[in-house]
C-alpha cells in the first residue's frame, strides 16, 4: 500500500475509499480510532469506548488527525502516522489514576487506524 505525505511528516495509507465528497472544514465527524504506539520498545494501543464527534478543524483534537481528515470522506478507513511533534509532543498524556505515569510518554510517534463513522 502506498503511503502519502500530507504536512509535517504526517503520512496516511489509505485501506479503503469511502464515498462521497471529500470532508469540508466546518462539517461534524464521527470517527472509530484505535491509537498505537511504542512504549519501551513493546508495541501497545489504546481503544476508545465511544467513537470521536469532532468538527474537523477543532483544534482539541491532535494536529495529525486533523491535518488528514480533507482528505478523507465517510466510509473511509486509513493509517495515520503521525511524527510526536504533531501528536502529544513532549508533554504526552499523563495517566490520571497513577501519578509519574502515562497513557501516552512523551516524544511517542503515534500510528492512528481511523473508521469515518459519519459525516454531518
Amino acid at each position: 500500500m502506498d503511503t502519502v505525505q500530507v504536512s509535517s511528516g504526517v503520512r496516511y495509507i489509505l485501506h479503503k475509499q469511502g464515498a462521497g465528497p471529500l470532508l469540508q472544514s466546518n462539517q461534524q465527524v464521527k470517527i472509530q480510532y484505535k491509537i498505537y504506539f511504542h512504549n519501551r520498545g513493546v508495541p501497545d494501543s489504546i481503544l476508545p469506548k465511544a467513537p470521536l464527534k469532532c468538527i474537523i478543524t477543532d483544534t482539541s483534537i491532535i494536529a495529525g488527525l486533523r491535518v488528514c481528515l480533507p482528505y478523507f470522506n465517510a466510509g473511509t478507513h486509513a493509517e495515520i502516522l503521525i511524527p510526536h511533534p504533531m501528536a502529544y509532543g513532549t508533554v504526552g498524556v499523563e495517566d490520571p489514576n497513577q501519578e509519574g505515569a502515562y497513557i501516552i510518554p512523551p516524544n511517542t510517534d503515534l500510528r492512528m487506524e481511523i473508521f469515518i463513522l459519519q459525516v454531518k
